[in-house]
């Protein structure tokens, strides 16, 4: 059983995790006259924050065998970060950014190699990594600050991306004399990717048919021609070149590489 088959082995294990975090002050707006300002919540403040942390775990197992050890490799790595960023450079909180970032890997490497050969020496493998990546990000816009009434607006975009990769590899020592050798190696690997990138547009706080419906229910209030959404659509469009989109795709890619070298070991001596 597995059991067996592990006992004897060695193995050897390495975590290390880390965190951090800062938070800024919010700005004091009583210089400014502001003091009593009563804010919504949906309406961006002027606080910074960032709260980072990351993981990283390797566990290693090896075993003699007949004329070869074999070796076995998984490994973890993570981090996530979560920053909050007053990007207005202003007393008046008219604009707040929301950052996400989250990267997950795991890997797993079996490998067979020769112990007991003089003449050819050899190592076979295989690979094995998947690794996620997600980022969002939220900007919210104080509209509402500078002209009461309107609504305060808001978008987020995200970025969700996967990676497999699966590879087989080996090389071969071919051990002519004590001091000349040739070494041949293969690589064969397929690699895939599937990703999402998405850009919605809100009512700061609320949700995307709430966006749609305000869309619906704001025609031309002000009589300038112009419909209300339309209006408030082109602070997104003309100001920000911000278009509401969903894209994804998948692609896979197989690839083959190969080493030849020689090497001379000399000495005067």
């Amino acid at each position: 059983g597995l059991a067996e088959a592990l006992n004897g082995g060695n193995f050897n294990l390495d975590n290390k995790v880390s965190t951090g975090n800062k938070a800024g002050s919010q700005l004091d707006l009583t210089p400014f006259g502001l003091a009593n300002l009563s804010l919504d919540s949906t309406v961006p403040d002027n606080s910074d924050t960032s709260d980072a942390s990351s993981n990283i775990f390797i566990t290693t197992y090896e075993k003699a065998l007949a004329g070869h050890q074999l070796t076995a490799i998984y490994g973890y790595a993570g981090y996530s970060s979560d920053d909050a960023v007053a990007a207005h450079a202003g007393p008046l909180p008219l604009i707040g950014v929301g950052m996400e970032d989250d990267y997950t890997q795991h890997s797993v490497e079996i490998r067979m190699s020769s112990t007991d050969s003089e003449t050819v020496e050899y190592v076979v493998g295989l690979f094995y990594q998947a690794s996620d990546v997600n980022f969002t990000e939220s900007d919210n816009f104080g509209i509402g600050v500078l002209n009461p009434g309107a609504p305060n607006l808001a978008r987020m975009y995200n970025l969700d991306q996967q990676t497999d990769t699966t590879a087989l590899f080996g090389s071969v020592t071919w051990n002519h004399t004590d001091a000349l050798r040739t070494v041949y190696g293969l690589r064969i690997q397929n690699e895939t990717k599937e990703a999402e990138h998405t850009n919605d547009h809100y009512i700061s706080g609320g949700t995307v048919a709430e966006y749609d419906m305000f869309e619906q229910l704001n025609p031309d209030q002000d009589g300038n021609g112009v419909g209300d959404y339309d209006e408030v659509n082109s602070i997104y469009v003309g100001q920000l070149g911000s278009y509401e989109h969903k894209f994804a795709d998948k692609i896979s890619s197989d690839s083959a590489l190969w080493s030849l070298k020689a090497e001379y070991d000399y000495s005067d001596t």
